[in-house]
């Protein structure tokens, strides 16, 4: 049987604060927006809902304002629902699995400077392979008459 793929990638500003709040069970869920740019024309803008859960959820919560510039790693999530006129409705969300948060603070989140935020939200990550922690690969050069495969 095939598998179905559901991955987003984003990179946006918020455009406002997050949301947090807590579920009946305690558990954090964090709310919020951001807006990506698509290249340098101004009105190639899209907006999309966030939705963090758990520790990712705090974090979002405790260290993202409007302004903060973020990875989003997730999937989509239809909400389907019927609203008050008795109108079928659907709202799609990001589930977020991962929050990177890149960039400078926004004004009053303390970080004298400027400097980058290096946190992440969400499960840890291996660093990339690169030349330097790839496992070493011997090549041996192929004779004029071998073929390559």
């Amino acid at each position: 049987m095939a598998w179905d793929i559901n991955l987003v990638t984003l990179v946006g500003r918020l455009t406002r604060d997050p949301e947090l709040s807590y579920t009946q069970a305690n558990v954090p869920v964090c709310k919020f927006s951001i807006a990506s740019n698509r290249g340098a024309n101004p009105e190639d803008v899209s907006f999309f809902d966030i939705v963090a859960w758990n520790k990712t959820a705090d974090l979002c919560g405790q260290n993202l304002r409007k302004g903060s510039q973020v990875i989003i790693e997730g999937r989509l999530k239809q909400n389907r629902y019927t609203d008050k006129e008795g109108q079928k409705k659907s709202k799609i969300e990001i589930i977020a699995n991962n929050v990177q948060f890149i960039g400078s603070r926004p004004e009053g989140m303390g970080n004298a400077g400027g400097a980058p935020m290096e946190r992440s939200a969400g499960p840890a990550r291996t660093a990339p392979r690169t030349p330097q922690n790839q496992d070493p690969i011997d090549f041996e050069p192929l004779g004029d008459d071998e073929v390559p495969f």
